[in-house]
């Protein structure tokens, strides 16, 4: 017998870069039956209350309404949450949780693209591109500038974070061989830094010691400008800052005056207004390389399929693989301060 599962994307770009044949192919493998949401536009608390009043499982995404009580009472059903994206932090509530529904994310589908971005532009910063490389123009490549290049070996990667992506990130850079690894993370154990060949530090010494510095926390009230002026001025000359997480864990003005000193550089999938307009004060710098929010769109046909598949081990009474719970959901990016 086919299983339902509802999914909240309303039908748009996103809805079918995320409803893709490979997730509807393990759809069909796996026997269930993904209902699309029928509603278009804004939905208020009330609407989505309605809307989600006789599921037992949801498939959500970005735009999804959050689980919080006034949703929750007219759902007595509800088991399984899965979010075809990445952070849950806006979506689940402690009412939620308190209910016993579990809750997956295809975080660690995503992050696997995003560390791939982060791998490449690893290697951008370290082989010296800002200084020498040409993209267009009518300028030669810049011969005199080529003592820019300099190996892995001879280099410090800084990594703030250890969530999925990082972890990812770190598989990919171990045969590389890189001079040093330092990581800033509250939960990463010593036990892991040793395994994993790491050195657990401080942010104040990850600023002072990285060669090319990525942020890749999550978001939160802590977090947020935590990579502040005093931190960007411990930054060594010619550093590379690399932000693939977000643009507010790092404070906007220190950053942009260190950025149009020419003392630092950046390569920067995220940006304090999306997308930046021409003539963006980040835009116009020559020593920063700019994305468009695109890190992790790499594997986004896969992102249902993951939810799939744990819905399927969830109705089976398997073991979950990629479970969020209420304490790891808090530390996850929170969109609300993105825009504050």
């Amino acid at each position: 017998m086919s299983r339902d599962l509802f999914f909240t994307c309303q039908p748009g770009i996103v809805h079918g870069e995320l409803w893709s044949p490979y997730s509807q192919q393990r759809a069909a493998d796996l026997g269930l039956n993904v209902r699309m949401n029928p509603k278009t536009g804004r939905l208020a608390s009330e609407e989505w209350a309605d809307l989600l009043a006789d599921e037992e499982a949801v498939i959500t995404t970005w735009g999804a309404p959050r689980f919080d009580a006034a949703v929750l009472a007219r759902n007595s059903r509800l088991r399984f949450v899965g979010h075809a994206a990445g952070s849950v932090a806006n979506l689940v509530s402690d009412e939620l949780y308190e209910r016993g529904v579990r809750v997956v994310t295809a975080n660690a589908i995503m992050a696997r693209s995003v560390a791939e971005w982060c791998l490449t532009a690893t290697m951008l910063a370290a082989r010296g591109f800002l200084d020498y490389a040409k993209f267009g123009g009518s300028e030669p490549p810049k011969r005199e500038s080529s003592d820019a290049i300099a190996g892995l070996a001879d280099l410090t990667i800084g990594i703030w974070g250890f969530g999925d992506v990082v972890r990812v990130l770190l598989d990919m850079l171990a045969p590389l061989e890189a001079g040093r690894i330092l990581v800033c993370d509250d939960y990463l154990s010593p036990e892991e830094a040793e395994r994993r060949g790491v050195r657990k530090v401080d942010l104040a010494t990850l600023a002072r010691e990285s060669d090319i510095l990525h942020t890749l926390t999550g978001l939160t009230h802590e977090t947020k400008g935590a990579l502040d002026q005093t931190h960007l001025g411990l930054l060594r000359d010619g550093a590379t800052v690399v932000n693939a997480g977000r643009a507010p864990l790092i404070e906007r003005e220190a950053f942009l005056a260190e950025l149009q000193s020419g003392r630092l550089r950046a390569i920067l999938d995220v940006h304090y207004q999306e997308p930046p307009p021409a003539g963006d004060d980040f835009v116009v710098l020559p020593n920063v390389i700019m994305t468009a929010h695109c890190a992790g769109r790499g594997s986004r046909g896969r992102y249902v399929a993951c939810i799939l598949e744990e819905y399927d081990r969830f109705r089976r009474g398997e073991p979950l693989r990629h479970e969020i719970s209420r304490e790891r959901a808090r530390h996850m990016t929170n969109a609300d301060l993105v825009k504050s």
